[in-house]
């Protein structure tokens, strides 16, 4: 497994300090409880949440391309790349949570600001900056880099006070979010075949050679458990 997730799992189980009160805590949380794409995230609209069922619908990812036509880049939805992209994800209660709650941030935002201006067709989209108008990737990207910056001072810091080498954590990368829902779902025990359809893989070879290291970890300690049965019957 490599230092940047164990890293990240480590600040996962902080409950994101870091990202508390930020903009994108809300987003942060919701990828790492779903494994989404950031594409994918930033793409969802008001009508792809169903909070009665408690499910998200995933049908189409938001790019920042350039316009072949008049050469600037702009926002689009794509569609899934395949059929398997297409999927229902459930809403575990920290998910459930952070979209109930970014709706609201949303709207305290348009109400709050006086540059409020989504992008014709964009206007339900669930993460948007201050200004309403879409979230890129890079700007995703830019969130995650202040946490990690931010819990690099703090290490730093505690390293000095404690005489201690400072091993600052690495830079992580939205798609690492993804590798680590993955990760605690094999963990937890869900079966390949179920994390698959979460992760829109179009296969389950896909999923497990991605995730070899994780499943043979679990296959390891599963056989222990084995032993140490069997030491008590024998």
């Amino acid at each position: 497994m490599s230092r940047v997730l164990v890293n990240w799992r480590k600040w996962k189980m902080s409950k994101i300090t870091y990202a508390k009160g930020r903009l994108y805590e809300n987003l942060i949380v919701t990828a790492l409880g779903t494994g989404m794409r950031a594409g994918e995230l930033l793409g969802l609209t008001d009508a792809d949440l169903n909070f009665r069922k408690r499910e998200i619908t995933i049908n189409k990812t938001l790019v920042y391309i350039k316009d072949l036509s008049t050469g600037k880049y702009v926002f689009k939805y794509q569609t899934p790349k395949t059929e398997s992209g297409k999927r229902v994800i459930p809403m575990q209660e920290s998910v459930y949570k952070a979209l109930r709650k970014q709706r609201t941030q949303k709207k305290e935002m348009q109400i709050a600001s006086d540059a409020w201006e989504p992008l014709k067709g964009f206007e339900n989209l669930v993460f948007v900056g201050r200004n309403g108008k879409p979230v890129s990737e890079h700007a995703f990207q830019s969130a995650l880099n202040w946490i990690v910056n931010a819990i690099n001072k703090d290490r730093q810091k505690q390293a000095e006070k404690g005489k201690k080498d400072f091993v600052p954590m690495e830079h992580i990368y939205p798609h690492a979010l993804r590798h680590t829902f993955a990760t605690r779902c094999f963990e937890a025990g869900i079966e390949a075949k179920t994390v698959q359809k979460y992760l829109g893989h179009s296969s389950v070879a896909i999923t497990l050679d991605i995730y070899t290291h994780v499943t043979n970890d679990k296959a390891k300690e599963d056989m222990n458990k084995l032993e140490e049965l069997y030491k008590k019957i024998i």
